[in-house]
């Protein structure tokens, strides 16, 4: 049976093959070298909504209204020759598109601005290959932008005090268009990119609390409530311009608290006092690595604080001041009692 079958099969097989005919060499005919080379219907789709894309990102008025490194980081994307589109399709946003437009949705709940994302429809139908290239850069915009203010690029803390020294660590939007693109859930990846810290994460859970009409504290809110959470925004806030990781061994002052503490593997290991700044001398805020510690150091009063604290005072024959803080004075150099 099996050999009377194999040569059905084969005599089958050679009789099409006579039925076909002659076989021509490809490349005698350049009209099937032509056909071969035609790109099916969906590559021709694809195309057409890359190439709307790499038009749009050359517009001026987009390019007025958007961050100059989001929009160089899309011209790199898609000018890649085998660019595809991420989020559209000739049906409308892809399960993955409508992942990351309905988190932004929800940019309210981590202490954003929903409404600072321009984001499109999210059941639309598209007209055609203009309107695919249209929805996929406004998503793509929002998305990085997202990606951008989670990491604290909403404000630039230098230009609203030079009490803080800080640089939010921003992500590459290169990086971050590479990223979601591999990850398996868009909005998951977006979560993600928001402080991971302790005291953001207990923050977030204050501002749902309120946002939720809840109190799981017992305790009530004195004052505006509206003040009240944004004081709670604002604090998220400037966590998000703290490194993204403080490593397993840092020291934290917290001047609201008037307090330092050296924590090791997320543990307080040591804790005392400290002096901060006043309202019109401010303690610093900034991150540095601390590369030595100089024990019992001797300080030196700053010239603000020798004019307008301890001159006032020594002038007046107050001099108990300086016993009061351990101060002693010098002259040249040399030891010197006031007088």
């Amino acid at each position: 049976m099996r050999r009377g079958s194999l040569a059905a099969v084969l005599l089958f097989a050679c009789s099409a093959f006579a039925w076909a005919g002659p076989m021509r060499p490809i490349a005698d005919s350049a009209a099937s070298a032509a056909l071969m080379a035609k790109p099916t219907g969906d590559q021709a789709a694809t195309a057409a909504v890359i190439e709307r894309i790499r038009s749009k990102l050359k517009d001026p008025n987009l390019r007025s209204k958007n961050d100059p490194a989001d929009l160089a980081a899309l011209e790199a994307f898609y000018g890649n020759s085998s660019a595809a589109p991420l989020w559209i399709t000739d049906m409308g946003l892809s399960a993955k598109g409508q992942s990351a437009l309905f988190e932004i949705e929800n940019a309210d709940d981590w202490g954003l601005d929903a409404a600072a994302f321009e984001l499109p429809p999210a059941f639309d139908l598209p007209g055609g290959p203009n309107e695919e290239a249209a929805t996929e850069i406004r998503l793509d915009l929002a998305i990085l932008k997202y990606a951008r203010f989670a990491r604290g690029g909403r404000l630039k803390p230098r230009e609203l005090s030079a009490v803080f020294d800080q640089a939010p660590p921003l992500q590459d939007p290169k990086k971050v268009l590479v990223e979601i693109t591999v990850a398996s859930s868009p909005n998951g990846y977006l979560q993600s990119l928001h402080p991971k810290h302790e005291q953001f994460v207990r923050l977030r859970e204050a501002l749902l609390r309120m946002r939720g009409g809840e109190d799981s504290d017992g305790v009530k809110a004195q004052g505006n409530q509206a003040d009240i959470r944004q004081r709670i925004i604002m604090n998220m806030e400037r966590w998000r311009w703290m490194p993204a990781e403080l490593g397993p061994l840092y020291v934290w002052s917290n001047t609201p608290e008037f307090m330092l503490y050296v924590v090791k593997d997320g543990k307080a290991i040591f804790a005392d006092k400290t002096q901060v700044g006043t309202a019109t001398d401010p303690t610093p805020v900034f991150s540095a690595e601390m590369s030595t510690i100089v024990f019992n150091p001797e300080w030196t009063a700053p010239p603000s604080v020798l004019v307008k604290s301890l001159l006032p005072r020594l002038r007046k024959g107050n001099y108990s001041i300086l016993d009061k803080y351990a101060f002693s004075s010098k002259l040249s150099g040399q030891p010197s009692e006031p007088h």
